[in-house]
């Protein structure tokens, strides 16, 4: 099946992507500012929720004494994946932190009222494993919700953690002090999302910008307006604003991703539907978050982690990988070519900070996703369908002059020049994303 892809939108994709440039430059400024400097481009790590959750069992399978600390919340696990992350040249391509999730703490605060860990499965303290982190040339990524209990909370009543309602500028000071680089700040178990959260998400901005140390601010403010899973972006128009100014770096916008194809694709098909709203509060400094990445685990194909990827990277999303980094090499050997691709991360971690956009398409048509960086134009073809697809792009239409010349065009995937094109179509197989830099 073929299918001719023109794309009659009054202004080019170049018209587009430029003004959304100029958007993000005017942006950058008050982000620089309140930002500090930090997530220059979008954080690129790993995270522990995806793939272990709060498996708080070091037991060992088998009922003997051994401790699973390689499998649970402890810092085996964590140590661990930092070896992984090194060793396996993760690190060598980008991906320079690691993120502690829910379910390190010591289920009460001190008598002094601070945060304290898990004494029988983090011995060593968060200060040793800051210092661990550091000493590999990492980041050190950690975790606290608003509310007055963390989010696993909601779920398990067995498992109530300690969030950091009533002490935000005091857990603050802490994580500085155990030498945290970047914050993950959730907002599970609250009623009061439209009274509370305006005022807490910025307390903590602020509380994190008073601290000694330059520490990247993930809040998931967007995410509960007015409800979790709302889909109105338009919506959150002044909370954006009000993150910016706050010296949040990154936000989730929309659901949680698990491993699954459909609820990928639903995340694909929403930042799709708002990715030209959303791109206009992103650039460097400050990020639209999707989510996970889910490469490396076993519910996604070789050419669904293509998608993900490719995808993430147009949108300008962090990068941080939720698997268990020990395996991944050896047993998904297609996912691990995708995650350290150089050209895919260049993308990504583009300098100019200019967030990308879908085109064309929807969830039920092939889709092309692009976005301005520097020397080019980063392409993205998207195959939701269940059948492969052959897409002729109207490069006109596009916003490519033919007159200035050729278009040249390299595959980002196979590391390739193709060659000079005046006409360009491509075959993409179900579910998969082809992905290109074209230049002239």
């Amino acid at each position: 099946l073929k299918l001719q892809f023109l794309y009659l939108i009054a202004s080019s994709l170049y018209s587009i992507s430029m003004a959304v440039l100029r958007g993000a430059v005017a942006l950058s400024a008050v982000a620089g500012a309140a930002a500090g400097g930090v997530a220059q481009t979008p954080p690129m790590g790993w995270m522990s929720w995806g793939m272990f959750t709060c498996n708080e069992d070091c037991s060992d399978a088998a009922g003997g004494t051994a401790k699973n600390t390689t499998r649970c919340i402890s810092e085996g696990l964590y140590y661990g994946m930092a070896d992984a992350l090194v060793a396996d040249g993760y690190a060598a391509v980008g991906y320079d932190r690691i993120h502690i999730d829910d379910c390190w703490q010591s289920k009460n605060r001190t008598a002094e009222g601070d945060l304290t860990w898990d004494t029988t499965r983090f011995p060593s303290g968060m200060p040793a494993m800051g210092k661990y982190l550091h000493d590999k040339a990492l980041k050190f990524g950690h975790y606290t919700s608003l509310s007055e209990h963390t989010c696993i909370g909601s779920v398990d009543p067995n498992k109530v953690y300690p969030g950091s309602r009533g002490h935000i500028s005091q857990d603050a000071q802490k994580f500085a002090e155990w030498g945290v680089d970047y914050l993950k700040v959730d907002g599970c178990n609250f009623v009061d999302y439209l009274t509370y959260y305006p005022m807490a998400y910025p307390a903590m901005g602020d509380a994190l910008l008073n601290t000694s140390r330059d520490i990247v601010y993930s809040c998931s403010w967007p995410a509960y307006i007015p409800y979790y899973g709302n889909k109105d972006e338009s919506a959150k128009h002044a909370v954006y604003n009000s993150m910016v100014a706050h010296g949040c770096n990154v936000w989730r916008n929309y659901n949680d991703l698990y491993c699954n194809w459909a609820g990928l694709s639903d995340v694909i098909e929403h930042y799709g539907t708002w990715s030209t709203y959303l791109s206009q509060f992103a650039g460097p400094g400050h990020w639209n978050d999707m989510d996970q990445l889910l490469l490396g685990q076993s519910c996604l194909s070789d050419d669904e982690a293509k998608t993900q990827f490719a995808i993430w990277s147009i949108m300008a999303s962090p990068l941080i990988m939720s698997n268990d980094l020990r395996t991944v090499k050896a047993q998904y050997p297609g996912h691990y070519a995708v995650l350290t691709n150089e050209e895919a991360i260049a993308v990504s971690q583009d300098a100019l900070g200019v967030p990308g956009m879908r085109v064309s398409g929807n969830a039920t048509t092939p889709n092309v996703w692009s976005r301005v960086v520097s020397g080019g134009l980063a392409v993205a073809v998207f195959n939701p369908t269940a059948a492969s697809q052959t897409v002729d792009l109207d490069l006109a239409a596009l916003g490519i002059d033919l007159n200035a010349g050729d278009l040249m065009v390299r595959d980002i995937w196979a590391k390739t020049d193709l060659g000079a094109f005046k006409v360009f179509n491509v075959t993409v197989p179900t579910h998969g994303t082809a992905f290109f830099k074209f230049t002239q």
